[in-house]
């Protein structure tokens, strides 16, 4: 499944374009990255003049399509019929239309390299923010957005097109098997080396954001994908980068170069997670996460099976001087607006992605596993659904929707391989 003899055709550059299409740009009232997706929707149907049949058998994971339908649904109920279509189009529909126009390898390839493409500019974007403190991208919104700006260690918390750090860290993390898939599994030498400035620039950019959650679990889903790869060299790497690290970093306390206490801020970092010590006065945020939890279920109330709505917004009181008004958890999040109902669907919509590529992947033959990418995918997609418990998905359903429907056209494409004896 790799063919570098293909020039990037117009549909994946237009539709890999959505992704950096700021969230917080609203057209007519309604958010650009929702109406994209409905004017590609449209220009494809104009321009083929009719209306493709997916077959079912084929259509990836019916239980979370099912769960974005819902929430779409849910949406018109609290929103209006046009803010649910939108939504509708922004999620099943885009990969609808992703699972129509990219129908062939060469195709698919663009498009993997088309979202490489823009997280390169998204990360000189990220790494431009990190030196000027300037968010290019955020200078487009309106005079009404107040966004989020802070600083760790003396580092500016980089967002790029996102409005929060920890959105865009999880947009690279969700990208990175995709990077690591074109430099295993790239015949061509400068699509290979493209990759590996863009792999190099997007590992840069996710410490730039400063982010625990994303860096940790960032950092452990490259150790998981590296290591199925390739085992042995995989370990002989790891034994040179320890033993070399620890000389470099003994050498570099003897010069004074400050080293062991960036390490010693960076773990005070991580510690503030678990709200350990002094760490979590200095780096944690308004409310530990599991007091969200008490927080959250005080304010549903008597609405604790279908949730307070779509259009709710969330307000608790935490002092007489301080209201919170975010859930930095998805799945309390869901449950806020949703209610048990929605958790406990959206719960077995994300089980059932994982283990539904995963079992694709182990089913794939031996030729296709240079790199297995649905397997990949599947870890990729695990690490990303607990770490959204730390945080809400918020802008992240994007490349999520990219990644999932990137692995149902592979899998699409294997399959009529195998139909046809390939």
């Amino acid at each position: 499944m790799y063919d570098d003899g293909y020039r990037i055709g117009l549909w994946p550059l237009a539709v890999a374009f959505l992704l950096i299409l700021p969230s917080y740009i609203y057209i007519a009232g309604l958010n650009i990255t929702y109406l994209y997706p409905l004017f590609l929707l449209f220009w494809c149907i104009i321009s083929t003049g009719k209306i493709k049949k997916i077959r079912v058998n084929r259509c990836g994971v019916p239980v979370y399509w099912a769960y974005l339908i819902y929430v779409a649904i849910m949406a018109s109920s609290s929103k209006g019929v046009i803010y649910g279509l939108t939504t509708g189009c922004a999620t099943v529909g885009m990969t609808y239309l992703i699972s129509w126009v990219i129908n062939s390898e060469s195709r698919l390839n663009g498009l993997i390299d088309c979202i490489l493409g823009i997280t390169c500019v998204c990360c000189f974007l990220g790494i431009f923010e990190a030196i000027t403190s300037i968010n290019l991208l955020q200078l487009l919104a309106g005079s009404g957005w107040t966004f989020f700006t802070d600083y760790r260690m003396g580092i500016r918390r980089v967002a790029a097109q996102f409005g929060q750090p920890i959105i865009y860290g999880l947009f690279l993390m969700l990208v990175s098997p995709l990077a690591i898939y074109r430099i295993t599994c790239g015949e061509n030498r400068k699509v290979i080396r493209r990759a590996k400035i863009i792999y190099a620039l997007m590992c840069i950019n996710v410490v730039l954001t400063v982010s625990r959650a994303p860096i940790f679990v960032f950092l452990l889903l490259q150790l998981i994908l590296w290591y199925q790869i390739n085992r042995s060299k995989f370990i002989f790497r790891a034994i040179w980068i320890l033993v070399f690290g620890g000389l470099f970093l003994q050498f570099a306390n003897l010069l004074g170069l400050g080293i062991a206490d960036w390490i010693d801020k960076f773990s005070s970092m991580f510690l503030a997670i678990f709200g350990t010590s002094e760490s979590s006065d200095v780096y944690s945020g308004v409310a530990n996460r599991f007091e969200i939890f008490d927080w959250v279920s005080k304010t549903v109330g008597s609405d604790i099976w279908f949730g307070k709505g779509v259009d709710a917004t969330f307000q608790y009181k935490v002092h007489e001087w301080q209201i919170k008004e975010s859930i930095e958890n998805e799945y309390l999040n869901t449950f806020f607006h949703l209610g048990i109902v929605g958790v406990v669907f959206e719960i077995i919509a994300f089980l059932t992605n994982v283990i539904h590529f995963y079992r694709k992947g182990r089913s794939v033959e031996p030729q296709y596993q240079r790199m297995n990418l649905l397997k990949s995918i599947a870890i990729t997609l695990l690490c990303y659904y607990i770490v959204i418990a730390t945080c809400g998905e918020s802008s992240a359903i994007t490349i999520h929707i990219f990644l999932l429907s990137i692995a149902m056209v592979y899998s699409n494409l294997i399959g009529e391989k195998e139909e046809i004896g390939l």
